[in-house]
């Protein structure tokens, strides 16, 4: 795979985790430390995985691939860390050409591509997706061409729910802001506000009911809520979803039907805008469950 050209690939890389917002004023929420700390790990784990072509960590991997901090600055949550990837360069030959700058580059470029899709996406056009000779992708939002280097698109995909969840928080109000950056300088990782709004791509619901086949295996009668498995050779690829009820609906018909192997029930498909994978059914509307 074609890779980006590094002057130092090994040079030490240090980023700097820093979320700021109302919320911090008194002190350093535990639940926005845990979750900052483990989004920003996730963001540089999908970039090692994305290159490794898998999608989890070994023991062993763990061991030689983490950030580590020694301090958190109050009043923000502000924290240097050390991206730390020792002892996997000869087992894996990628990694002795990338070294630590090479990983957080590609995460850089991963946001950069899922930024500017969903900003495309935010403005009424939906990205399109060229692999060029060379190895590299080119991604036109309509009006602009940017090209990117070929793991990017897979690191990218593996890791845009971690910054959609990161931009409901600011556009929660939660925090004012979340971002990566290293002691070099350069564009770095940044939600605030304006990059937030990209990543909120609103659903809709299709109008036109679908009958389905399926193995309802997950109900929550509280919420009214579930999963359950489509089969193969209908109107959705076969794989699981979450659903919804709709109405007031009696539990006991979805309680029973997780007894049952198979269930058939008429639903509606809430859908949202993909910049990634044009459009995606992130839920099903059941308007009705029967044997």
């Amino acid at each position: 795979m074609s890779l980006v050209e590094l002057d130092d690939p090994q040079r030490a890389v240090q980023v700097d985790l820093y979320m700021d917002g109302a919320a911090f004023d008194e002190g350093i929420p535990v639940h926005l430390l845990l979750q900052g700390f483990e989004t920003a790990q996730t963001i540089l784990d999908r970039a090692y995985l994305g290159l490794a072509g898998r999608s989890r960590f070994t023991v062993e991997e763990r061991r030689h691939f983490f950030l580590l901090t020694k301090s958190v600055k109050h009043s923000s949550l502000d924290s240097w860390m050390d991206l730390v990837l020792t002892g996997v360069q000869t087992s894996l030959p990628v990694f002795g050409a990338l070294g630590p700058t090479g990983i957080w580059e590609y995460s850089k470029q991963a946001y950069e591509l899922l930024k500017f899709a969903y900003e495309a996406v935010k403005h009424g056009q939906q990205p399109t997706y060229q692999h060029t000779g060379d190895g590299n992708l080119e991604v036109n939002n309509g009006t602009v061409i940017n090209v990117y280097n070929a793991p990017v698109f897979n690191i990218a995909r593996a890791s845009q729910r971690v910054y959609v969840d990161m931009a409901k928080n600011v556009t929660s109000g939660a925090i004012s802001s979340f971002s990566l950056s290293d002691a070099h300088g350069g564009a770095g990782i940044r939600i605030a506000q304006n990059e937030a709004e990209f990543f909120d791509v609103p659903s809709t619901i299709d109008p036109e009911p679908i009958d389905l086949d399926c193995e309802i295996f997950d109900f929550n009668k509280f919420e009214d809520s579930g999963k359950l498995r489509v089969f193969d050779g209908q109107a959705l690829p076969m794989k699981d979803y979450r659903f919804s009820v709709v109405g007031n609906q009696a539990d006991s018909d979805y309680i029973e039907a997780m007894l049952r192997r198979s269930v058939r029930i008429t639903c509606l498909r809430e859908i949202t805008v993909d910049p990634l994978a044009q459009e995606k059914v992130v839920r099903l509307q059941v308007l009705k469950v029967a044997a």
